[in-house]
């Protein structure tokens, strides 16, 4: 009974075709981490990536294609994250969220910058066809405080994303 109680634990956290953390989840994990991070005063960052041209990649190669380009790209992230308080989330479509507990500015853009050269010197392969993706990534890095939200560690992220888009795509900004 206890092992059928943890695997649908584990099914009800994980992204089924990734096989990382679900959104539903990662919110969770973000909010308790946060609240650490306020209560210790140590750095809380947050890694928001989105492959890019992503519907080119699904549109020119098929769907299951586009699927072995999302799991690819998640074994990647979670092979570069190796702390054990790092954790990485499918956040939705064909973007990612990692986050870094007890990390500073500098070592999220490290990380970022690690996660960016891995996956863009990977080839993707289903054995016919083959491609090569790029990420974008916004890294935003804040010590939580009463002051602020999650959400504002969010947007700054997600603008930060937007950022690395709008400037070219394949990059890192934060």
């Amino acid at each position: 009974m206890q092992a059928a109680n943890e695997r649908l634990m584990e099914l009800s956290t994980t992204d089924g075709l990734t096989g990382l953390k679900n959104r539903r989840h990662f919110n969770e994990l973000f909010a308790h981490e946060f609240k650490r991070a306020c209560r210790e005063q140590k750095p809380l960052s947050l890694l928001l990536l989105d492959i890019d041209h992503f519907k080119q990649l699904n549109d020119q190669y098929g769907h299951p294609f586009g699927d072995l380009c999302l799991t690819q790209a998640a074994q990647l992230i979670a092979n570069t994250i190796r702390r054990p308080p790092d954790s990485a989330a499918r956040y939705g479509g064909e973007e990612f969220a990692v986050l870094l507990p007890n990390t500073d500015k500098e070592g999220a853009l490290h990380v970022a910058d690690k996660i960016r050269e891995s996956i863009g010197q990977h080839q993707v392969s289903d054995g016919q066809q083959q491609a090569v993706m790029t990420v974008s990534i916004g890294v935003a890095s804040f010590i939580p405080s009463q002051n602020n939200t999650t959400e504002a560690l969010l947007k700054a992220a997600d603008d930060l994303l937007y950022r690395a888009k709008h400037n070219g795509r394949n990059r890192v900004e934060g």
